[in-house]
């Protein structure tokens, strides 16, 4: 069985497919200006799937603006950003929580990429931010 990413294109005549994606490809279609979120068709239900939606584009926005307060990597960015509903800071959790929340905000940023709001230099085998 084929487990290749999966990717979905918007064609010229509003239609959509899906395909596996090539190597590099991003899977999906985060990022995509054309695309919209599918809010309330989800598998999972939730009580308010728009409000799940927008808190994640605010949750990307707070990414976006750390590398603005200095933070070049996702390790300096995680410690900008707060944690849990408690707003905690990075120091304040537990290790395994702690690279939880690195992994998640390198996601985050990697994705700002893709959009082409930041931009992605490895150097030494770090991973650094910057304005594109």
């Amino acid at each position: 069985m084929d487990r290749s990413p999966v990717t979905a294109t918007r064609h010229h005549d509003d239609t959509e497919s899906a395909t596996s994606a090539g190597e590099g490809a991003p899977a999906g279609h985060a990022g995509d200006p054309d695309w919209t979120a599918s809010i309330g068709f989800e598998p999972a239900l939730a009580s308010l799937p728009l409000a799940d939606y927008l808190q994640y584009s605010a949750r990307l926005d707070a990414a976006d603006g750390t590398v603005g307060q200095g933070a070049s990597t996702a390790f300096e960015a995680a410690r900008i950003l707060t944690w849990t509903r408690r707003e905690r800071a990075l120091d304040d959790l537990d290790p395994f929580n702690q690279m939880l929340a690195i992994l998640e905000t390198a996601a985050h940023l990697d994705l700002l990429v893709m959009q082409g709001r930041l931009r992605a230099l490895v150097s030494n085998g770090v991973t650094h931010y910057g304005a594109p």
